[in-house]
């Protein structure tokens, strides 16, 4: 998996240990199975994904709008230039918080033209090759870490499309018969609870007349934003490990696991948490 140089910090930024919700200002260590990639800082945060800018050592050369980013016990460079749009599932350990929401803004409007930004120790423009080649790397790196957790519904299963059962009358009847008639099933596909692999997302496609990629849609719901935080990270990593398989397959079994386990449709973010936690569990004892 391609990096970058970093001078990853030893400590928090902040004198802090604990794994915080995703925010603006934040630095964060990135990994992907089970291999460290390098340091980002958050600029925009939601659910399931953030914005983040790369954050390198001084060894890829640097240059305006690049600046020093303040830490206990490292010299890193924050490029704000280059925003890249990463999955939750990529964000490894928190490593505390050098900007301020704020600061963040502010910055992310210079680099859009606005007043530069006081107290910032901004790097000297620079436009020899060193820098064009350094600005490449980051920019080619930081896209591929955007494409992570990106992978074809092929790999990993989908979920019933709910716009495509309402577009073409899917009903469970007709369902249950192109899925082998097997109630269960058919009933935890229409409710978005079961995932549907290639040969029967084709074969709904063949029954319907409608192309493959209108019948299903990626996994959603709490459980898989929970499967893509950084508290869960570690678990989703040692299973992959365990069972051989990758985060990818591992996040998509572990949702479905936990969603038949479900006995109510409304359940509290702990119970959720825990029927995740037990399928991951669960997935390591069986393999």
């Amino acid at each position: 998996m391609t990096s970058i140089p970093t001078l990853p910090p030893t400590e928090p930024t902040d004198g802090s240990r604990a794994t915080p919700p995703t925010e603006p200002g934040q630095l964060w260590a990135v990994s992907w199975g089970g291999e460290p990639l390098g340091l980002v800082l958050a600029a925009i945060a939601y659910d399931a994904y953030f914005i983040a800018w790369p954050v390198t050592d001084e060894s890829v050369t640097p240059s305006e709008p690049c600046f020093k980013l303040a830490t206990v016990d490292a010299k890193l460079v924050c490029w704000p230039e280059v925003e890249t749009g990463m999955s939750n599932a990529v964000l490894e350990s928190y490593l505390g918080q050098p900007l301020t929401g704020r600061e963040v803004r502010e910055i992310r409007a210079w680099v859009r033209g606005d007043d530069p930004v006081e107290r910032l120790d901004v790097y000297p423009a620079r436009a020899d090759d060193d820098a064009e080649d350094a600005l490449a790397l980051v920019c080619n790196t930081t896209a591929a870490w955007g494409e992570l957790d990106s992978p074809g519904l092929e790999t990993t299963g989908g979920v019933l499309s709910t716009d495509f059962v309402d577009s073409h009358g899917v009903d469970a009847v007709r369902l249950n018969q192109v899925l082998g008639g097997v109630a269960a099933i058919t009933r935890d596909t229409l409710a978005q609870r079961r995932l549907l692999d290639t040969s029967q997302a084709s074969a709904i496609a063949d029954a319907f007349g409608a192309p493959v990629d209108h019948v299903w849609s990626p996994p959603s719901g709490l459980e898989a934003v929970l499967l893509r935080t950084p508290e869960m990270k570690q678990e989703v990593v040692e299973t992959a490990r365990s069972v051989g398989s990758s985060e990818d397959e591992v996040r998509a079994k572990a949702w479905e696991a936990s969603l038949i386990a479900a006995r109510q449709e409304r359940q509290s973010h702990d119970a959720v948490r825990e029927r995740v936690r037990h399928a991951l569990r669960s997935m390591r004892s069986e393999k």
